[in-house]
């Protein structure tokens, strides 16, 4: 799954034993795993959003959101 984080970039989500969150810059940047990021096996999008929001809130403006894309 691919979530837009507030439009500044994107983070892919996929199972591995657990989640794994992965963020991606726009443009060439580099991956990076976020292996502090803990998302509960089994997690319904809404609840992925919530735990996203709670990490990357000081990214966000007012009116911008975490959306999924992929």
């Amino acid at each position: 799954m691919v979530f837009d984080v507030y439009g500044r970039f994107t983070v892919r989500v996929r199972p591995a034993g657990e989640w794994m969150v992965v963020e991606v810059p726009r443009g060439d940047g580099k991956r990076h795993t976020l292996p502090d990021v803990v998302i509960p096996v089994g997690a319904a999008d809404d609840e992925i959003v919530a735990v996203l929001e709670a990490v990357f809130h000081e990214a966000g403006r007012p009116g911008e959101s975490i959306a999924r894309v992929e």
